[in-house]
């Protein structure tokens, strides 16, 4: 419940922040069109205030976001693997030879045992020397996870496990 609220109040708070930005462009576009008025208009609040250009201004701008969104969530729709990979993230080889490598490759292989779905594509953020993972995909099917090397190279195999256990 305290999720879905959550959820639910970032809605809200994504739309406050759209209507901020149109409303915006439409203040930016109205002030520049009064600059560029030779003469100036005689009542310029009646160009700000004009709803068939607040519809232009605002339907302009909100075709942007919404083609930026639409766009974004296209190239998310590779699932789990996609998500990792524009993160920096690497496929770790099931075949690698690397003992940190290969402990991540078994801790993962024996959770998906554990709970009953498909491995997950595995990834390492070589990069990043913090602690930290996570699990990105829209179901099982697309899953993958992804850890950085700080974790290889820091934790045991069993605080590994804990790890890898909270991401499924």
């Amino acid at each position: 419940e305290q999720a879905r609220r959550r959820s639910n109040r970032l809605i809200v708070l994504v739309g406050l922040a759209v209507a901020g930005v149109l409303v915006t462009l439409h203040a930016l576009i109205a002030g520049l069109a009064l600059l560029a008025s030779d003469p100036p208009p005689p009542d310029p609040a009646a160009l700000l205030l004009n709803p068939s250009w607040m519809l232009a201004t605002c339907a302009v701008g909100g075709a942007v976001i919404l083609t930026g969104a639409l766009l974004k969530l296209r190239s998310l729709a590779g699932g789990g693997a996609v998500v990792a990979q524009s993160m920096g993230g690497r496929e770790v080889d099931p075949l690698t030879r690397d003992a940190g490598e290969r402990r991540l490759l078994n801790v993962v292989e024996e959770m998906a045992l554990a709970s009953g779905v498909r491995i997950p594509r595995t990834f390492i953020l070589r990069d990043e020397q913090g602690l930290n993972a996570f699990a990105a995909g829209h179901d099982a099917d697309d899953a993958a996870i992804a850890v950085t090397a700080g974790m290889l190279h820091t934790l045991n195999r069993a605080e590994l496990q804990a790890v890898v256990g909270h991401e499924f």
